[in-house]
């Protein structure tokens, strides 16, 4: 996981790197377009975050989940809260269709979002053990990382958008003069360079961005395997754990789960356990994974092949 986050942070540094090269020339000191670009993504990355967190709560329609309706959830995130050092998250309820549970914002100001078919379907014994999981993200500011991977994403596909387009303009215009000439003087042109060029660009805009993604995605993966052990050593037991993990597991297929959660696949608790490129590009481990990962790390019995 450290090495991944290192990886994301130097891509992020190489995105920052290339925006000060491209102000430079308009502020002359390589220090203040440095500070201009950083600032810039910055920026972006404070737009993502916010935004991410007000449009999930308002597509959802989440709405605060009050002591009244439910002390013994607010008493274990209280007791869950003292234990990890950290302020108490704001607990919502939505109808999201799935039993799934999510955490925004960051370390002293989450939300912790539950659904109603997973509060129906868990005991409140496997409840505890999904919240702390969603505060331990809360904890490791696991949103704000994801937003700057995010950023690091979309303007890695803008750069590279851009300079393909310059690089197919160019080799366009070249083609078509080397093809007159070619013309001109009676021979024909053995390739056709123009789709040789557009197909290389193509690739060229597609590559960068895809590599970056793989990294996001790994990094979201191991994550959860981080979040799932935090939670087990503040609540004391990885058996409630793993039997939530195993409920939802039985429920819905991801496939499902992303359908009914419009959109908002990446605050799925689902993970793919199916071919290896859906593997690859997953936010979440299989839950399978996630329960033997649990039986290795603390030796209990419990497994997904029970």
């Amino acid at each position: 996981m450290g090495l991944v986050g290192t990886a994301l942070l130097l891509f992020y540094y190489l995105v920052v790197d290339f925006i000060a090269g491209f102000i430079q020339p308009f502020v002359g000191n390589p220090l203040i377009a440095f500070g201009t670009a950083v600032l810039l993504s910055l920026g972006l990355m404070g737009i993502q975050y916010v935004g991410s967190t007000i449009l999930a709560l308002d597509i959802l329609d989440a709405t605060e989940l009050s002591r009244e309706d439910a002390p013994e959830l607010h008493d274990q995130t209280e007791q869950l809260s003292a234990s990890m050092g950290m302020e108490k998250p704001t607990l919502y309820v939505a109808d999201m269709g799935i039993p799934n549970a999510f955490a925004l914002g960051r370390r002293n100001k989450g939300h912790v979002v539950l659904s109603r078919s997973l509060l129906e379907m868990l005991t409140i014994e496997e409840t505890e053990p999904v919240i702390a999981h969603e505060m331990a993200h809360l904890y490791n500011y696991g949103a704000v990382v994801m937003a700057m991977s995010t950023v690091v994403v979309r303007l890695t596909g803008r750069i590279t958008s851009l300079f393909v387009t310059v690089f197919v303009t160019i080799t366009a215009f070249m083609t078509e003069f080397m093809f007159g000439m070619m013309t001109r003087g009676r021979m024909s042109a053995p390739v056709n360079w123009n789709r040789a060029s557009m197909r290389l660009s193509a690739l060229a805009t597609v590559m960068p961005v895809l590599f970056i993604t793989v990294f996001e995605r790994l990094y979201s993966r191991y994550r959860e395997y981080v979040a799932d052990e935090i939670a087990v050593r503040h609540t004391g037991d990885p058996e409630p754990m793993q039997s939530a993990l195993k409920k939802i597991g039985t429920v819905y297929t991801q496939s499902e789960a992303e359908l009914q959660m419009d959109g908002l696949d990446t605050l799925c608790i689902f993970g793919s356990s199916e071919s290896l490129l859906e593997q690859v590009f997953a936010t979440h481990p299989s839950m399978d994974k996630r329960v033997d990962r649990l039986s290795r790390k603390f030796g209990t019995h419990e497994s997904s092949t029970e």
